[in-house]
């Protein structure tokens, strides 16, 4: 019972929590390590009942348990004097000890550390009861099996949630920021780590499919008794095992994923080449495949709308420009070389990549890099050269066994099994330098299967009783110590339990952030002034989204995003409720009074805000306490200091240097927008205008929210002019200037503004990819559209069709500035073409009939303009003698003309 128990939680481990985003998710976390513990809890109660004694090599003992220590290490207090030796960069970040207690750990999210530590963890307990599990090489087959049953499930379910999507995973979980199912992707929110996962399992699946026919007695109770039967249903099921090799490889492809390409070409490499060593396949035997494949990328091309085939003709142009179009790879891997030579000794602790890399990313760039797009990297960002060490050390082990086992034996069959297990971490080992499919722990469960069956095949586990295995090198772990195991495992899911809790409630804060996002920027509008109730609107979604974060905090107390953004909602609140309030004084004044007033203590200052601003005062206290918690809980997070510089009236006196808590965020955070928007506000009021107007100028260029609220506040007080020759924003500021302005502004901050944002697009030529450069043109466009400079507007739209000839919404952009125009000859085709791909955009079909009347009706008027001009011509030819009446006299072709 226990021992089934142990295998229903290591099949769990492969089959179900990888539908829970991947376990990249915190309630996959905890699922993958729930799982993980059933497995190693009853596997180590069967050992008790049994008294089967556990082995393990001390080498692998030793690097897992290195791994842990240093894990370890990282959540530990070291002394202060020991942290500039171990940790360089800290005293450069910080120190933190003017604005609060000193920083005593290496990591420095030691939140995001602890669930790191938990998953390396159940990483380790999964290896541990894998590889003891493994007692025969029937085990070991079993096992590749099952993996190969995760990857062909995986495939055939992305390719069915492709089909029939409605954006939701497993049609019931919507992403907060990704449609899942708008590309083959299974229930990853990353295509690559679903073509990772699914290659991981092809090599297994070819073996199950060449595998040749097993030698064994007729079978005494086949269907029927019939041997034909019996043979059909062998030959079925060979059939549907091809098949699945099939469907993978077609999956993988539609992934549109590079380094899932690159992967499973390397898996399908070293497969090949140590069959054919083992003799299962010939030369000859490879053309047929290889036609196979080219016929596969074909029907996948066909199907995608050539979108394989462009994907894979960026490895043939062998261009790191063409492979890297945005340059986004290159410089998040820039930024971690960056990180890694400030610190790098032990890094910046597990799980710190999404916090540290802003500090070394100086370009402006749309999306957050949560990840370093290659696992080598971000081991080295987050562990340093500790981390390297370890990790070359496991990769070398695995390299060791793989060659050990391959020289051991003579069996063909035992090195077959060997080539499937190489295949398959060789295509993890190149996946990885391209992208981080190890902190996928759906992933990394099938390189831990795979390594282990590696390492019990250099044992020796060959035979088909386990008596035979051999005992050589290896010490007794669980057998007298059973209960360890367990208690890591348990502990590992005790870590993850909170975040797992309070992770769905996150989920709804994200999803209401976003279409609050959406809300707010009507507010550059004209529509949200024409709406009564916009702002009672905006209060509520803030209301309820402090709600949400109020929950994920009690749930997951150690959440330091949660908590920055808790304080930013409080405070956005304060403002709402405020706008309302005759006479409402704005936060920067609300400071200066509570600091001249000279409190001699918070309680003081507490109950003075109590008195002028009812319960508005307790948004103010709660966001100085979420803002200082988001601080202690991870101090990279520079926004936090801005928020506690502008409530420094609830400090302490000695920790209200406003000008050292800006220096703090900008050594921080010295790229984001946000930031630098923010210390330039403070700038400003503290009299630094220069100073402010810097920031600002930098801010205006980084994406985000803080551009609307710069170009409100700046449009509110100066022109357009102001914004244009001190600030010289780049287009996506221009596109929201204009639009503000369009409510506060005159004719001539528009023009001045249409004319910067072309000049603006115009810089952007090479900077920027074709797709993004053409969606500016159309943006601008519209722009022009709404000056009335339809000239311009048909300009800007046939440069944005010149740079995407496919795009739906650059030919639409045309169609409409043509048919704006009047040019309804030229706005036919491509409203015809529009149309077609869209018959539900209504005005795209009232358009074209009104088009063609309207074309019909001029070309009436150039026949009718043609015929009269005809006759004008006939009567200046006609002699003058044989004419009654002279041409310029000529009854009714004045008037005709005229009309």
């Amino acid at each position: 019972m226990t021992l089934r128990a142990a295998d229903l939680g290591i099949a769990a481990t492969l089959l179900v929590a990888p539908l829970f985003l991947g376990g990249r998710h915190d309630l996959g976390r905890a699922v993958y390590v729930g799982c993980i513990a059933l497995a190693v809890v009853a596997w180590a109660a069967h050992t008790l009942l049994k008294q089967r004694q556990v082995v393990t090599p001390p080498v692998v003992l030793g690097l897992l348990g290195v791994a842990v220590l240093m894990g370890l290490l990282q959540l530990i207090p070291l002394p202060p004097s020991w942290l500039p030796a171990f940790s360089p960069a800290l005293e450069s970040l910080l120190p933190y000890s003017e604005m609060g207690p000193e920083w005593r750990t290496l990591s420095l999210t030691p939140g995001a550390t602890r669930i790191g530590l938990a998953v390396l963890a159940g990483h380790a307990m999964l290896f541990f009861v894998v590889a003891e599990r493994l007692r025969s090489r029937q085990d070991v087959e079993r096992l590749l099996t099952l993996v190969a049953i995760a990857a062909a499930s995986m495939a055939f379910l992305a390719l069915f949630q492709h089909l029939t999507s409605n954006g939701k995973l497993l049609w019931i979980y919507s992403h907060p920021y990704r449609k899942i199912g708008a590309t083959v992707q299974g229930v990853f929110a990353n295509k690559n780590h679903f073509a990772q996962f699914a290659t991981l399992g092809l090599a297994p699946l070819v073996w199950l499919a060449l595998r040749p026919r097993e030698k064994t007695k007729p079978p005494a109770a086949s269907v029927s008794g019939d041997p034909f039967s019996a043979g059909l249903l062998r030959g079925a099921g060979r059939f549907f095992r091809i098949a699945a090799v099939l469907v993978v490889v077609f999956a993988v492809l539609l992934s549109l994923s590079r380094g899932g390409a690159i992967a499973m070409g390397v898996s399908a490499a070293v497969l090949c080449t140590l069959l054919w060593r083992v003799g299962w396949i010939t030369p000859a035997q490879l053309l047929p495949v290889a036609l196979l494949g080219t016929a596969i990328v074909g029907a996948a091309s066909l199907y995608n709308d050539d979108a394989v085939s462009r994907r894979l003709d960026d490895f043939a142009s062998g261009s790191i420009e063409q492979l890297d179009k945005s340059q986004g790879r290159r410089l998040i891997w820039q930024a971690n070389v960056d990180a890694f030579q400030a610190n790098p000794w032990f890094g910046y602790g597990i799980g710190s990549h999404r916090e540290i890399y802003p500090t070394h990313f100086p370009k402006p760039f749309r999306n957050e890099y949560t990840h370093a797009e290659s696992g080598y990297l971000q081991v080295a960002t987050e562990a340093g050269l500790a981390g390297i060490l370890l990790l070359v050390s496991a990769i070398g082990c695995c390299l060791y066994w793989l060659v050990s086992a391959w020289r051991q034996t003579e069996d063909g069959e035992s090195r077959v099994l060997v080539a499937v297990a190489a295949a398959g971490i060789a295509a993890s080992l190149a996946h990885s330098v391209v992208d981080f499919v190890w902190f996928i722990p759906a992933c990394m469960a099938m390189v831990v299967a795979l390594a282990a069956c590696a390492m019990r095949l250099s044992q020796g586990v060959v035979a088909e009783e386990p008596q035979s295995v051999s005992r050589r090198g290896e010490i007794t772990l669980i057998a007298t110590r059973p209960w360890a195991a367990a208690a890591v495992a348990m502990a590992s899911l005790a870590m993850l339990v909170g975040p797992a809790s309070g992770s769905l409630t996150w989920d709804e804060y994200l999803r209401r952030s976003v279409a609050f996002n959406a809300l707010v920027a009507r507010q550059a509008s004209a529509t949200a002034s024409e709406d009564p109730y916009y702002e009672e609107t905006l209060r509520h979604n803030v209301e309820a989204m402090i709600a949400k974060l109020e929950s994920v905090v009690e749930h997951d107390p150690h959440n330091a995003r949660a908590q920055l953004r808790l304080a930013a909602r409080r405070l956005q609140l304060f403002d709402l409720l405020g706008a309302s309030e005759p006479n409402d004084m704005p936060l920067h004044s609300i400071c200066d009074a509570a600091i001249a007033s000279e409190f001699s203590s918070k309680d003081e200052t507490v109950a003075w805000l109590s008195r002028a601003f009812g319960p508005r005062a307790d948004l103010l206290i709660g966001s100085h306490d979420s803002a200082r918690r988001a601080v202690e809980l991870c101090p990279l997070q520079g926004e936090a200091y801005t928020y506690l510089a502008a409530l420094r009236f609830l400090s302490p006196p000695d920790q209200r240097d406003v000008l050292r808590m800006v220096d703090r965020a900008l050594a921080v955070r010295p790229y984001d927008g946000e930031v630098l928007y923010e210390t330039g506000k403070i700038r400003m009021l503290a009299g630094d205008e220069q100073g402010a107007i810097d920031l600002w100028r930098e801010s205006a260029r980084r994406p985000g929210a803080h551009r609307l609220n710069l170009v409100s506040l700046i449009a509110s007080h100066l022109p357009a002019s102001f914004l244009i020759d001190r600030l010289d924003p780049d287009w996506q500021t221009c596109q929201l200037a204009f639009a503000r302005y369009q409510i506060v502004g005159d004719e001539a901050d528009l023009d001045a503004l249409a004319e910067h944002a072309k000049s603006a697009i115009d810089r952007l030529e090479g900077d920027e990819s074709p797709e993004r450069v053409a969606l500016y043109w159309r943006q601008l466009s519209s722009i022009q559209l709404a000056r009335e400079d339809l000239e311009g507007a048909v300009f800007s739209a046939e440069t944005a069709h010149e740079l995407t000839p496919s795009d739906f919404h650059a030919r639409l952009a045309l169609a409409t500035a043509l048919y704006k125009s009047e040019r309804f000859a030229d706005a036919d085709p491509h409203l015809r073409w529009c149309l077609a791909r869209r018959p539900d955009i209504r005005c795209l079909k009232n358009w074209l009939v009104q088009s063609t009347k309207r074309q019909t009706q001029v070309d009436k008027n150039r026949r009718l303009r043609k015929s009269t001009f005809d006759r004008v011509a006939l009567l200046t030819e006609t002699p003058q003698e044989e004419s009654d009446t002279p041409p310029e006299t000529a009854p009714g072709v004045m008037e005709v003309v005229d009309e």
